[in-house]
């Protein structure tokens, strides 16, 4: 009985370590990090020119500077903003290129 009981946990604790959590880091793209608008800290400049300004990016916890390359996911929100530029967006995951 004991060794069914052990096999059995041992197979479930296999299971549960062997899947793999959904990333947030799905569907990124490449974006430019700049400063310079009044009212705005850091955006987000990506390839076909759309700006976007990020609301959570100190919690991303990650040294971002101007001038960097990132890749990024993120969805839109419909938050009220000072900064006058770009579409408001909350990133779900940013990774730093260069």
């Amino acid at each position: 009985m004991k060794t069914v009981l052990f096999s059995t946990l041992l197979l479930a604790t296999t299971f549960i370590a062997s899947c793999t959590v959904k990333s947030a880091c799905t569907n990124m793209v490449k974006a430019e990090v700049f400063q310079g608008i009044d009212g705005c800290g850091l955006l987000f400049k990506l390839q076909n020119g759309n700006i976007l300004n990020p609301t959570n990016l100190e919690e991303m916890k990650l040294d971002v500077k101007v001038g960097n390359i990132v890749d990024i996911a993120f969805e839109k929100v419909e938050v009220m903003n000072i900064c006058m530029t770009g579409e408001t967006v909350k990133l779900n995951c940013i990774q730093i290129l260069e």
